[in-house]
């Protein structure tokens, strides 16, 4: 009886994972029962306030529950990668322009070079961003050589299930049984992780690294906490100054597993590490990759630029997606405000209001602290904050859909893909590009400034021939 109300009482949650920003066709259905979900979490906040030795309905304490919370959550962003797909959703940007990087690797045409981008002299996507840790991809490309550039999204969801599933440990060995569904659904249904999930970047990586070094230290294994924090950085070049902040507030208040010296060491080698990148990044840029002024400056259209109420206004809700639990305690604050201030100042639309990808910056803290937090709330108060979340996100609506219908003509353009010749080069459209099988070299239309793969240099060398791939352009062979 208990399996069968633990199935019946995750269906609205199980929905409800589905809905925050997600798909039209559910998005009225998706906000009826998050506000169901609103109303039911307020009844149980009101019974645990009339009497606190209530407990919570079974299925909430229940572990198969959870893990349901987790499947629902993967097969959320499988739906979600396998209709843009198909719907010719994907683009040279951001999908194109990374995979075809690490695919170019894997057959053995140098390190993570891509055409797709402003990458300076050396054509790396090292010069766009330092992100080695896109090297762990390029083994699953070269075992599947005749796959297209959709194997990059299906990864990275292969990426966010398995942080999911240590996040769900995460929360299990922190709190009591009456509090890990109610902060499970809470990290789950926040509207930032649904961001980064959805936006294809690989900055995902951070929900799982960071998972591997944070439940090493909750249950103190330090070589799991060390090796997840090495991961984490290898993520992109401004990981460090994350990790970094992460050493200097355990230098300020020591964790039980984690000491003031363990603390000064972490941030001294984030800083070597932070260095170490961006020399490396410039390196491979030769000076002409993008540079971090670009996030700060006035150079933005007038009409992009974001006014900063928009500003506040994003980070609140950021910050209430997680029940506001960041600012439980100045230790947990620590970890939030000096990236939320980064975000403030910042004059990049996208970066100064987390759309996208963008709140990956402090995403894994949000998600530590939410989780650390709720060891000391009371349960009441922990429903009431939880609810508050629920709200805002029901209301976010920010991330582009896919149509979540097959394109009438994905299936003979797909075959069309798949019939291009291995030896030549290919031009495609923004919304084609993704359909190229991996072991073929890809080119946008149009040479990207700061590229230098064009006109017989760097990977143009290689190719005897051009073709172009239009959807009404017969293949050349």
């Amino acid at each position: 009886m208990n399996a069968i109300l633990c199935v019946v009482g995750s269906i609205p949650f199980f929905w409800a994972a589905f809905a925050p920003g997600s798909f039209e066709f559910v998005r009225d259905s998706g906000r009826i029962i998050q506000l169901s979900i609103v109303v039911l979490l307020v009844i149980l906040a009101w019974i645990r306030h009339r009497d606190p030795e209530s407990t919570l309905p079974a299925f909430l304490e229940s572990k198969h529950w959870h893990l349901l919370l987790i499947v629902a959550s993967s097969l959320h962003l499988l739906v979600f990668t396998e209709s843009a797909r198909t719907s010719l959703y994907f683009q040279d940007q951001d999908i194109t322009n990374i995979s075809s990087a690490i695919a170019n690797t894997a057959t053995g045409h140098g390190l993570l070079p891509t055409a797709f981008l402003q990458t300076g002299k050396a054509g790396s996507y090292l010069g766009h961003h330092f992100a080695p840790a896109l090297l762990f991809f390029a083994p699953i490309y070269a075992a599947f050589p005749q796959t297209d550039h959709s194997i990059y999204p299906r990864i990275l969801w292969i990426v966010f299930t398995m942080g999911a599933w240590i996040w769900m440990k995460i929360v299990h060995k922190s709190l009591p049984e009456n509090k890990q569904g109610i902060v499970l659904f809470l990290i789950f249904s926040a509207f930032p992780v649904q961001r980064v999930e959805q936006s294809f970047h690989n900055e995902i990586l951070v929900i799982l690294f960071s998972g591997i070094a944070f439940l090493g230290l909750v249950t103190n294994r330090k070589f799991w906490f060390w090796f997840g924090i090495i991961l984490w950085m290898t993520v992109k070049e401004d990981m460090a100054v994350y990790t970094g902040l992460l050493g200097a507030v355990t230098f300020v208040w020591p964790h039980p597993h984690l000491n003031r010296r363990e603390g000064a060491i972490l941030s001294v080698c984030s800083l070597v590490w932070l260095i170490g990148s961006r020399l490396a990044q410039s390196h491979f840029g030769g000076g002409e990759g993008p540079a971090w002024s670009m996030f700060f400056n006035a150079d933005w259209p007038a009409q992009s630029l974001q006014p900063v109420t928009a500003k506040w206004k994003a980070t609140v809700l950021v910050l209430g997606a997680f029940g506001f639990l960041a600012f439980r305690r100045i230790r947990y604050a620590a970890l939030i405000v000096p990236i939320m201030m980064i975000h403030l100042v910042s004059q990049h639309p996208w970066h100064s209001t987390y759309y996208g990808h963008y709140a990956y910056s402090f995403l894994p803290f949000l998600m530590l602290t939410a989780t650390e937090a709720a060891k000391e709330t009371r349960l009441t108060w922990l429903l009431v904050l939880t609810t508050a979340a629920c709200y805002i996100n029901a209301g976010d609506r920010e991330t582009p859909s896919p149509p979540f219908k097959a394109d009438p003509a994905y299936e003979s353009l797909r075959e069309k893909a798949q019939s291009l010749p291995a030896d030549v080069c290919i031009h495609a459209e923004k919304h084609l590009s993704a359909l190229v099988p991996v072991s073929v070299l890809v080119f946008p239309l149009e040479p990207f400034p700061g590229n230098p793969h064009r006109n017989g240099f760097g990977l143009d060398q290689e190719c005897k021939k051009h073709i172009l791939f239009e959807p009404n352009q017969p293949v050349d062979k």
